[in-house]
C-alpha cells in the first residue's frame, strides 16, 4: 500500500483510540483530539498527489470517517473543496453515506461549484430529500447560494412544513434570491410560533431595510431541529 495512505490508516486508528480512551466530555468531543494537524496535513498530500479514482474504497472511507468525526472545524470539507474534482466526487459517493455529520459537509462546500458544474445542482436536490433535517436545512441554503432555479420553491416547501429551522433555513433562501414571496412570507413569519423564527424575520427585515446592516442566521446551524 501507498506509504501516505498507510499513514492515513495508521490516524485512523489512532483516533479510534483516542476516543475509546480519553475521558472526553460530550462538549468537547472530537475537537479535544490533539493531532488533528497529522490528518490534515496527510490528506492535503493524498488530495494534492492523486486523483480520486486512484483512491482505493479503504482510503476513501477513511477519508469519509475523518470528515464526519471533523465536523466541528470543518477543515477536512474545506480542502476537498478545493479540488473540484474531489468534492463532488465524495459528494456524489457521500449521498449514501451512514453519518449526517459527513453528508451535510459535502452539501454544503458543494455549492460553490454549482455554475461551472451542472450535475451539482443535482447532487444538492437530492441532499434535499435526505433523511436527516439538519442535511436537508444545509442543501437548502446551498441551493440559495448558487441561486439554483429550484431554490425559491423548495424554500417554499420547507417553510410549509412549519419546522423551526427549516422555517428559518426558508427566510434566508427567500431572502438570498430575493424572491417575490419573501414580503409575504416575513409578514407570515412575525406572528409564527417560534420566538426564534420571529427574531430571524425581524433581522432580515432590518437587512432589507438598510444593506448596510450584516446580520447572522440564529438557528441555521443548530443541529437540534428535528424532522
Amino acid at each position: 500500500m501507498n506509504s501516505i495512505f498507510e499513514e492515513l490508516k495508521i490516524e485512523v486508528s489512532n483516533f479510534l483510540d483516542w476516543s475509546k480512551s480519553f475521558e472526553h466530555d460530550g462538549n468537547e468531543r472530537e475537537t479535544g483530539y490533539p493531532y488533528w494537524f497529522r490528518i490534515y496535513t496527510l490528506i492535503g498530500k493524498v488530495l494534492s498527489g492523486y486523483k480520486f479514482f486512484e483512491l482505493t474504497p479503504e482510503v476513501k472511507e477513511n477519508i469519509f470517517y475523518l470528515l464526519a468525526r471533523d465536523n466541528e472545524m470543518e477543515e477536512i470539507a474545506a480542502l476537498l473543496s478545493e479540488y473540484p474534482d474531489y468534492i463532488i466526487s465524495f459528494a456524489k459517493e457521500g449521498l449514501d453515506y451512514q453519518d449526517y455529520e459527513a453528508r451535510w459537509q459535502l452539501a454544503h462546500f458543494i455549492w460553490k461549484y454549482g455554475q461551472t458544474y451542472s450535475e451539482v445542482e443535482g447532487i444538492l436536490l437530492r441532499y434535499y430529500k435526505d433523511l436527516d433535517e439538519y442535511v436537508r436545512r444545509r442543501s437548502l441554503l446551498a441551493l440559495g447560494y448558487m441561486k439554483s432555479i429550484y431554490a425559491e420553491q423548495l424554500a417554499l416547501e420547507s417553510w410549509n412544513t412549519a419546522l423551526e429551522y427549516q422555517r428559518i433555513a426558508a427566510l434566508y433562501v427567500l431572502d438570498e434570491i430575493n424572491s417575490t414571496k419573501i414580503d409575504d412570507i416575513l409578514k407570515e413569519g412575525e406572528k409564527d410560533h417560534y420566538e426564534t423564527v420571529r427574531s430571524n424575520v425581524k433581522t432580515i427585515k432590518e437587512r432589507r431595510g438598510n444593506s448596510n446592516v450584516l446580520y447572522g442566521s440564529e438557528g441555521i446551524k443548530n443541529k437540534n431541529g428535528g424532522n
